[in-house]
């Protein structure tokens, strides 16, 4: 197996067909697309089912408890297969030709993991979100770059791809499983000496994101219990 894609889906059941279509048409060859039904209390695992139908690639692990964005990204991780392992948002926010040009930054060795930047080189005025979302997320990036030295724009973009390697490497050192999974991935990747990556991918904004502003103080927390050695994130 060459790639395997791990999507996170908590109540898609309005967008997980039209994702999984692009992804089942795309990726058809050496890729295994795992599903991680995360709690839904919709039709979410009823169309992934379905949609396995069509797309053999495409695998489903049904969890009827939501285990955080993190929690479902490493339940992923574990059955992955792929010399190339990474994780997408369930929106279909990163096209496929963004997708592509991760994995094939980690193909061809130009890095050990490589992610996604809706930032990156951009002013404030080009990137695609709300005023105050655009605002929050710079807040965030000063304070992930004071703690941990991380010299990204744009941790918590969902599209990271890296080699199944550094992925064994860093894989028992993973506490966290909220929407800072994110950070703790990247201080993980980068005290264990590998390189990574940020590449500017072209987001399409979707009004229904999942992450809430109030979920900002949980990861504030979060974060503060990675960079000082606390055990376990929330």
């Amino acid at each position: 197996m060459r790639y395997s894609i791990v999507i996170p889906a908590f109540n898609e059941e309005k967008r997980i067909k039209s994702t999984l279509e692009n992804y089942g048409k795309e990726f058809r060859k050496n890729t295994e697309i795992i599903i991680v039904n995360n709690g839904s209390t919709d039709n979410t695992e009823k169309i992934v089912r379905s949609m396995r139908k069509k797309f053999p690639q495409i695998k489903l692990l049904n969890f009827p408890i939501a285990l955080g964005k993190g929690g479902a990204v490493k339940e992923g991780f574990k059955i992955a297969k792929g010399s190339i392992i990474g994780f997408v948002d369930s929106d279909d926010s990163i096209k496929i030709k963004g997708i592509k040009k991760l994995i094939e930054y980690v193909r061809k060795n130009k890095c050990d993991c490589a992610i996604a930047s809706k930032w990156k080189n951009k002013k404030f005025k080009e990137v695609d979100e709300p005023f105050f979302r655009k605002i929050a997320s710079r807040v965030w990036n000063i304070i992930i770059r004071i703690l941990f030295g991380l010299k990204i724009y744009d941790t918590q973009a969902g599209g990271k791809f890296m080699k199944s390697s550094v992925l064994k490497e860093i894989f028992k050192k993973m506490n966290c499983s909220g929407y800072e999974f994110d950070v703790e991935l990247l201080w993980l990747i980068k005290r264990a000496g590998f390189s990574i990556k940020e590449v500017y991918i072209s987001f399409v904004h979707r009004e229904e994101s999942k992450f809430k502003m109030k979920n900002s103080i949980t990861m504030l927390i979060d974060i503060m219990k990675i960079r000082f050695g606390v055990e376990k994130c929330s």
